[in-house]
């Protein structure tokens, strides 16, 4: 199921969580019916704190997960406030972080404590969660991060269900009747796309910022995202 573009805004996405079970942290032990929210920040943190201010108004918490290392944005004077509003707010700062070329489970654990470490000492909180930046292409879920939670680990999959946003598209699954129907869920967003723009604008932007195309910078799952939302806007 991909939702029109129009149908993804912070307004929406509050609507929408207030269809869920309670939330809880990802370091709970969680009752029959909780809901577990992450946000992958991978796109510029100015999208944060229209998400963190609409979840604490309905007494939610969340889990944002910051990336140390990406061409998309830099840990700086935006970064800052947006981390700081989410503290304020009382979500927890995780780590987003990207294995997709690591050769070895070695080196993914050292680069994991290496920024976990560098965050917790930038933001002065604990990094307790740590989520994986494209999953697919290599495989985490068997990593052991000691005190640090893998979001990744298979009880976050066997155990509880998942949801997720990724590129506007939620894979066949209509998001209202997860929510609603749900035991023990995680759910997944990247604030970026609820800022109320198409796929094509997003990635449109990013690819401005980075000097190069949407051609070039869209992954294959994007292509096929963007390739239903043009079809759906031509035959609108």
């Amino acid at each position: 199921m991909t939702l029109p573009h129009t149908a993804m805004t912070f307004e929406a996405y509050g609507r929408l969580i207030a269809l869920g079970p309670p939330t809880y942290r990802f370091t709970d032990e969680l009752p029959e019916r909780a809901m577990l929210l992450r946000h992958d920040i991978d796109d510029r943190p100015r999208w944060i704190e229209p998400m963190s201010r609409i979840e604490a108004e309905q007494g939610k918490v969340a889990t944002y997960c910051l990336q140390v290392r990406t061409p998309f944005y830099a840990l700086d004077d935006e970064a800052d406030r947006a981390v700081a509003a989410l503290l304020d707010d009382g979500h927890e700062l995780g780590l987003h972080f990207d294995s997709s070329r690591m050769a070895s489970d070695d080196e993914v654990l050292e680069g994991v404590e290496r920024e976990a470490t560098l965050l917790e000492q930038r933001y002065d909180t604990p990094i307790r969660v740590v989520s994986f930046h494209m999953p697919g292409v290599r495989p985490v879920g068997h990593l052991d991060l000691g005190d640090r939670v893998n979001t990744y680990a298979p009880r976050f999959f066997t155990e509880i269900s998942y949801l997720s946003d990724s590129n506007q598209n939620w894979r066949g699954k209509d998001p209202e009747h997860e929510l609603r129907t749900a035991g023990r869920i995680q759910f997944l967003t990247h604030p970026t796309l609820w800022s109320g723009r198409p796929l094509r604008a997003i990635l449109a932007e990013q690819a401005a910022r980075l000097g190069t195309t949407i051609d070039e910078l869209a992954t294959d799952d994007q292509k096929a995202v963007l390739a239903q939302q043009d079809a759906a806007a031509g035959g609108a």
